[in-house]
């Protein structure tokens, strides 16, 4: 059963609430997923198990306070949703997934407080259209940043194909 995203005051300050309650069998805060990725890290796993075990999170930290109302949305995006809903538009990650992996990775054994500042700094999911979708495939940045991409801007590819996304506010 999926909890509803609600304001409140225990997630960013845009106002949601986690997605999942705390007491919920199904609840973890930021700081249980960093702590639980930093132990699972640790472990003698072959490179593609890590891969997949980031991944996994990565997708369960985007989706934390919603996979659609919990994000930022990208202009046009918002004026779909105000209009259609939801449906027809894509949750994006606003640094991709594998070079989130690759940061996490490039860290010998990170510990909790380094993948919790990863996580809040590069992990989280924007919402954009399929037509955003395809120019940013077409420029090339489905699954990296752009070239000159100076490691802190995580809205640095929306940029660069001139796509506008609300500001973040937390």
């Amino acid at each position: 059963m999926d909890a509803d995203v609600t304001p409140d005051s225990s997630g960013p300050s845009s106002g949601f609430k986690y997605r999942y309650p705390a007491g919920h069998k199904y609840h973890r805060s930021k700081e249980d997923m960093a702590r639980d990725l930093s132990l699972i890290l640790a472990l003698p796993l072959c490179h593609k198990t890590k891969v997949d075990v980031i991944n996994s999170f990565l997708w369960g930290w985007s989706e934390l306070f919603g996979k659609y109302g919990g994000c930022r949305h990208s202009e046009k995006a918002a004026e779909h949703a105000a209009r259609h809903g939801q449906k027809g538009l894509v949750h994006d990650h606003s640094v991709p997934r594998k070079a989130i992996v690759d940061m996490m990775l490039g860290v010998a054994v990170p510990t909790a407080v380094q993948l919790l500042t990863i996580f809040e700094e590069f992990c989280e999911g924007v919402i954009i259209t399929k037509d955003e979708d395809a120019a940013l495939n077409k420029a090339g940045l489905r699954s990296k940043m752009p070239k000159d991409w100076d490691g802190t801007d995580p809205d640095a590819r929306y940029k660069a194909v001139g796509i506008a996304i609300e500001e973040r506010v937390y």
